[in-house]
């Protein structure tokens, strides 16, 4: 069974939705596409969903930390 946890981020003004999913791990979307981010723990996740701000921690965090891949669906 694969957990699925979305997030929507209606208070960024750039990321929409943040997800963590059991079976391909943490994703994102921007501008209606969407990246997955390879590696990160579901704390780490966890830590994103709650921050005050998605954007900067994603900035601070994730963004040239981890890779990211965009994924054509």
């Amino acid at each position: 069974m694969v957990s699925l946890n979305i997030h929507n981020t209606d208070y960024s003004s750039w990321i929409q939705r943040i997800n963590f999913s059991s079976e391909t791990g943490a994703s994102f979307m921007v501008a209606d596409k969407l990246y997955l981010v390879e590696g990160l723990s579901y704390e780490l996740f966890e830590a994103w969903k709650f921050s005050h701000s998605v954007g900067t921690f994603f900035n601070r965090h994730i963004k040239n930390v981890y890779p990211i891949k965009q994924l054509h669906y």
